[in-house]
């Protein structure tokens, strides 16, 4: 059985969160620019959903505070069919926050990036799958340039536009493309959980490279183009994500028993290789890990809430994807591992 995912919203810096009601975004400190779900626009790292903070070091538990560093993402509590360790506070519930399910907030699905001062509008950099930007026919590179008639000039005037409206209702969208004008109209959706959002942007499609990374241990590839042929599984993890350390003896059992018959797997976090380092020591990992600190994987990978496991097939094709802590599912992604190990 699952539970809701927890995720934090945080609004200028990794110890402020807006309440569980003004949710969802996700974002980059470098750039003003995140999924518009609906509510606030996180500044200083990525994340997304809805709930509060919590001290970065806290005992592993439902919830984990944003960290400092670009590209890091937020801790996913789900529960598990097995007990968590006795010492580790199980997961519970928290209001806002959903795996699976819509969670009756609006939303566009749009990932905005602020533009240069003076310049109108706001640069379209994606559009989700589904989303209904998508159905309104919103293109990456679009400029949005107005709302309901009401000039746009950054992503925060778009949030508190979507906020005013209700399910059900359309947005008059102004855009230009290619340097001519457009009009489109947009009905605003419940907003699908953010495990459905990932699944939907990953599964079926050829899987994203990696970015640069360092090795933490045990010789990762870098590059998903050398192990092409191979079944890759690729693991999103954070040193002061609790919940992660569940996933530790199974990838490593993964790691020791699939190995030999393809299976690639390696740990990503956008920590540093020192405290990476230190807490695989301490959790016991056996598999190779890499440390993405640009955050350019994890984005890329839209890996705001961990853990989160993504299975690669020898063609290099996302076959599934799996966010939070479940041991049924877990048990699900080994039958699909070992299907695709035997198809040679």
């Amino acid at each position: 059985m699952e539970v809701p995912t927890f995720r934090l919203d945080a609004l200028g810096s990794r110890h402020m969160s807006q309440p569980s009601g003004a949710n969802n975004f996700w974002s980059s400190k470098r750039r003003l620019g995140g999924y518009l779900l609906r509510g606030c626009l996180l500044v200083g790292g990525l994340a997304c959903g809805a709930c509060l903070a919590a001290p970065r070091r806290q005992a592993p538990g439902p919830i984990a505070a944003l960290p400092g560093s670009t590209g890091s993402p937020v801790a996913a509590s789900t529960a598990s069919s097995e007990p968590p360790p006795r010492e580790t506070p199980a997961p519970t519930a928290a209001a806002g926050a959903q795996t699976s399910g819509s969670s009756g907030l609006p939303w566009l699905g749009l990932e905005l990036v602020g533009r240069d001062p003076g310049l109108a509008g706001v640069l379209v950099r994606s559009v989700i799958n589904s989303s209904p930007a998508e159905r309104a026919g919103l293109l990456a590179e679009d400029i949005l340039v107005s709302i309901d008639g009401k000039a746009i000039s950054s992503p925060e005037e778009v949030i508190a536009t979507v906020q005013q409206h209700q399910l059900g209702e359309s947005l008059a969208l102004g855009l230009e493309r290619k340097g001519a004008r457009r009009m489109l109209r947009a009905e605003l959706t419940a907003r699908p959980s953010s495990s459905d959002i990932v699944r939907g942007e990953l599964i079926g499609k050829l899987a994203p490279e990696v970015a640069p990374l360092e090795e933490i241990q045990g010789s990762p590839k870098h590059t998903l183009r050398s192990l092409r042929g191979k079944v890759v599984v690729l693991e999103f993890w954070a040193p002061w994500c609790g919940i992660c350390q569940y996933l530790v003896p199974t990838l490593n059992a993964w790691h020791a028993e699939l190995r030999p018959q393809g299976l690639e797997l390696m740990g990503i976090t956008s920590s540093s290789v020192g405290e990476s380092t230190r807490t695989a020591f301490q959790l016991g990992m056996k598999y190779p890990l890499a440390s993405d600190e640009s955050g350019e994987t994890t984005k890329t990978y839209k890996a705001m809430a961990i853990p989160m496991v993504v299975v690669i097939d020898r063609s290099g094709t996302v076959r599934d994807v799996l966010v939070g802590y479940s041991a049924e599912r877990l048990s699900e992604l080994r039958t699909l591992i070992e299907q695709l190990l035997k198809q040679g």
